[in-house]
């Protein structure tokens, strides 16, 4: 009968492959062959699980965890783009782009856990993967469409700022960092009491001014129309 691990693996709806500590492929399930689109035939029994990720010779994840690699010798392949499980001891995930697999290339995920024996003994490691294409897509269309609007508030001559439900600062355009003197203060995060000490002097009671009338929007649920006096230096 087939071994259990091996059932397991080959029936996991994850991408996935494993090998042992002479970097030879021992599993190489269903999942990884459709992700790949090379058959587990190919490379069960090779130390060639890169060539389904790289156009070079070079180690993947899982080899450098059954080499028991320091993290300078992770980053040296994987950069920044690489970190420690927050789930498995000495177990490593990374991500990255594969511009050959899938039509468009593919973003993915991946972690490499060390398999042990009883005595705590490394004797191979297995490699997951997580297709994160969609995710990294909605990303930058995010940031797409937060640069067009800062673009855009940056653009007219209106004191413009966005505040959280706590009166905490998110976003101000230029004008309004001109106005109060903020254009070099790290400004996100703070709320107008605690921006009011890295401001002129002269604009410290505008800023409770205008957190008295965020406090009366916030109250009433609605847009709420006030004046405020900003003296200023010129």
């Amino acid at each position: 009968s087939k071994n259990p691990l091996s059932q397991i693996i080959h029936g996991m709806a994850i991408p996935a492959f494993v090998i042992d500590t002479d970097h030879t492929v021992i599993h190489w399930n269903k999942a990884c062959e459709k992700m790949t689109g090379i058959a587990s035939a190919a490379m069960i029994g090779t130390r060639d699980a890169w060539k389904a990720f790289y156009s070079e010779k070079r180690p993947v994840l899982a080899d450098l965890v059954v080499e028991q690699a320091p993290e300078d010798g992770i980053a040296r392949y994987y950069g920044n783009n690489f970190s420690t499980s927050d789930l498995v001891d000495d177990a490593y995930e990374a991500h990255g782009y594969f511009p050959h697999l899938g039509e468009n290339g593919k973003w993915l995920y991946f972690t490499a856990t060390p398999l042990k024996d009883a005595s705590n003994r490394v004797i191979g490691a297995i490699e997951t993967f997580q297709d994160i294409t969609d995710r990294k897509l909605a990303e930058w269309s995010l940031v797409e469409s937060e640069e067009r609007l800062r673009t855009l508030i940056n653009a007219t001559p209106d004191i413009i700022c966005f505040k959280d439900g706590q009166g905490r600062w998110l976003e101000a355009n230029d004008a309004d960092l001109a106005l109060f003197s903020l254009a070099d203060v790290d400004y996100r995060g703070k709320t107008d009491a605690e921006l009011a000490a890295y401001t002129d002097p002269l604009c410290q009671e505008a800023f409770l001014g205008c957190q008295r009338s965020d406090d009366r929007a916030f109250t009433r649920k609605t847009i709420c129309r006030e004046e405020e006096r900003i003296p200023h230096r010129d």
